[in-house]
């Protein structure tokens, strides 16, 4: 069985909008929470929605790069201004047979059709990657698919600028960042620190 692999690397990785509202005193102001031209929000419960490679319609037997299952979803029907959720439970999966599905629970986060998805945790809790037996606990991460099309496509890529956390059997594990490749199953952290055992941890 193949699985995602670590990719340790020491570096160190770098990763604002007014407004002025317009002056006058009209002799009925419209309530300030119904702005004339706002779209209808819309709101679902327990729904399933999906980030999808951007280069070609999804073909039989094919699997998103990651679909997102929440308990409510906010949004803004025939537009592509972002969702939020809260609640969500999530999968990254595998692209390649014999790879491990990535399984996610985060307390809320935003979603954009075809384009991008946001995992964040919250005060109490983390968000949670399981692979595995290995556990990994991150403030946020990011999902986004590629703007380019044709040959030159790629599927998507994951990151994390902010600190991360693995627990595992065989490791103990902190760093400043991560990125993940569905296409390569390649796992890439940044600035780590901590301990890897080999063989039995008890021996």
């Amino acid at each position: 069985m193949k699985y995602w692999m670590l990719l340790i690397v020491f570096s160190v990785l770098l990763a604002a909008c007014s407004g002025e509202a317009p002056s006058g005193a009209p002799q009925e102001a419209p309530p300030a929470s119904s702005p004339t031209h706002a779209p209808l929000e819309n709101v679902m419960e327990n729904i399933e929605m999906s980030l999808w490679p951007s280069d070609t319609a999804p073909q039989q037997g094919q699997k998103p790069l990651l679909s997102i299952e929440a308990k409510r979803f906010v949004g803004s029907l025939g537009s592509a201004k972002e969702w939020t959720f809260e609640g969500a439970k999530a999968v990254a999966y595998a692209q390649e047979e014999g790879d491990t599905d990535i399984h996610f629970k985060a307390a809320h986060g935003t979603f954009i059709e075809g384009k991008r998805a946001v995992l964040k945790g919250d005060d109490d809790n983390d968000v949670t990657a399981q692979l595995d037996d290995m556990t990994i606990y991150l403030k946020d991460i990011t999902w986004e698919i590629s703007a380019k099309n044709g040959e030159d496509a790629q599927g998507g890529m994951a990151y994390s600028n902010n600190p991360i956390r693995i627990d595992s059997p065989t490791q103990k594990l902190e760093a400043a960042s991560m990125t993940l490749n569905p296409e390569t199953a390649i796992i890439e952290l940044v600035d780590v620190s901590g301990n890897f055992y080999f063989g039995e941890k008890d021996q």
